[in-house]
């Protein structure tokens, strides 16, 4: 049996919610072609990585009948491709970019959990053996028009945390701290005849005493 002193001190209180890692918007791009006409040449397939700037296929106006090249606006991986020379322009991206190098995870936040979660608050994210504390950026409105709200969340240094898009993760946030005159151990409680009761210990006897939490 262990003891241990009841006395003045904080509380921190937090709430679990479950989300999934995602791309950061600004890092996936659909890349179109500018200007209807024949795709002449491409040089880039699923897969490859890519600088910015490079050149990602060559096409040919069909007004000008001149060339012009598409390129990749930032470095990244091509996770999609819908272009092959001596196709036509189709009202498709011809290729999808992705950096995976900046990843936030969305978790959902019901109404129940929502009265003390907002932007600045403190957030742990764990998966598996991985835990990372990060702060919550944003709190918005589901998309799908579902009962809850999203709160999104910059992983730091993502490509050393071993996640990537799709992963489910759990979150505990943190969102208050109390100070109270007298505070226990969760685990000192004990339930003795339909009360909240803990044993303090007198001499050699433990007597229970009812809490009023």
């Amino acid at each position: 049996i262990k003891t241990g002193i009841a006395g003045p001190g904080k509380i921190k209180q937090s709430v679990q919610v479950y989300g999934k890692v995602v791309l950061a918007p600004n890092k996936v791009s659909h890349i179109r072609a500018r200007f209807t006409g024949v795709i002449k040449k491409v040089n880039a397939t699923i897969g490859d990585q890519v600088k910015k700037g490079q050149v990602l296929a060559e096409i040919e106006s069909n007004e000008s009948l001149k060339l012009y090249t598409l390129k990749a606006p930032f470095d990244g991986m091509i996770t999609a491709r819908h272009a092959n020379a001596g196709e036509l322009i189709k009202d498709i991206p011809l290729f999808t970019l992705t950096d995976a190098s900046e990843l936030w995870v969305e978790f959902s936040i019901f109404p129940s959990q929502n009265t003390h979660i907002k932007a600045g608050k403190t957030v742990v994210i764990n998966h598996k053996n991985t835990t990372i504390q990060s702060t919550i950026a944003h709190l918005l409105p589901s998309e799908s028009g579902q009962p809850y709200s999203i709160a999104r969340t910059p992983i730091p240094s993502p490509l050393n945390t071993g996640l990537m898009p799709g992963l489910l993760v759990e979150g505990t946030i943190h969102t208050q701290t109390i100070t109270a005159p007298i505070i226990v151990n969760n685990e000192a409680l004990q339930t003795l005849e339909g009360n909240t009761v803990v044993f303090i210990k007198s001499g050699e006897r433990y007597e229970a005493h009812a809490l009023k939490l």
